[in-house]
């Protein structure tokens, strides 16, 4: 099945809601997807496929998203905490947190939400990968400590990122 296909057998996503999907891998579509019925949260895509060849967008294998609460759409998003235990237990080779989004919700506010990325890039050098974005900087979780780093050296827990960035 090519990705659109697999989409439009989902309950969950239209063809439309996901940018590139033609230029996406089916196999990726097929685990974001299978993903997605797992955890039950009504899921918005913001992102996909886009011309960075270097990548895992750019290869078709990666996916940025907000998760909301069921029966919540564009209402209120999970705890920042919630959504990377989500995203930590599927076994994703990159995933990343960017607390340093903002969302149009149903009231016609803009608000901070929180975001997630997932990916199956295949590249040894580049994976596993855990990382997560504040106030436009990266932060890398180092294997051996758990921390997560700035280019900076400012290093923070999850625990301490959750609490400080998502206030």
């Amino acid at each position: 099945m090519t990705a659109v296909e697999i989409i439009e057998a989902s309950p969950h996503f239209s063809p439309g809601e996901i940018p590139g999907l033609e230029k996406m891998d089916p196999e990726f579509i097929k685990r974001f997807v299978q993903w997605r019925e797992w955890h039950g949260m009504p899921t918005m895509v913001t992102s996909a496929f886009r011309n960075s060849p270097t990548s895992a967008h750019g290869k078709g294998l990666a996916i940025d998203c907000i998760l909301f609460m069921p029966g919540k759409y564009r209402v209120e998003t999970l705890s920042a905490e919630r959504l990377w235990r989500i995203t930590e237990l599927w076994g994703w080779r990159g995933a990343g947190i960017y607390f340093d989004w903002n969302l149009q919700y149903r009231n016609g506010q803009t608000a901070k939400a929180v975001g997630v990325h997932v990916d199956m890039s295949p590249d040894p050098h580049r994976r596993p990968l855990r990382w997560f974005r504040a106030d436009r900087s990266y932060y890398y979780q180092n294997v051996i400590d758990g921390y997560f780093y700035a280019k900076s050296g400012v290093k923070y827990t999850l625990d301490q990122a959750i609490s400080f960035f998502n206030s």
